[in-house]
């Protein structure tokens, strides 16, 4: 019994570290402003010292300025007008 509660926590751990780091490259704009305002209720005066320094911790880095500022910084595709990959055709034989 005791089993099928770990192997159904742990599988549930893995899906949703999965999801959030899907979440994270896809979104990376809203996951930033959810994880800013999570850090934020962490770091409240009414909370202990320890879920303060949980807070402070969560906090997101800075994202760095790209030049369409678009906040979204994955292709840099606006801060030097190439493409970084190009496509290739496939060919069925």
């Amino acid at each position: 019994m005791s089993y099928d509660l770990f192997q159904n926590a742990v599988i549930a751990l893995v899906v949703a570290y999965s999801a959030v780091q899907l979440l994270r490259k896809l979104m990376p704009q809203t996951t930033s402003k959810l994880q800013k305002f999570f850090a934020a209720l962490l770091q409240l005066r009414q909370l202990p010292g320890f879920v303060q320094r949980w807070g402070r911790a969560l906090q997101p880095a800075a994202l760095p300025p790209s030049a369409c500022d678009s906040g979204c910084s994955t292709c840099n595709m606006c801060a030097t007008g190439t493409v970084t990959d190009q496509a290739v055709p496939i060919r069925f034989i």
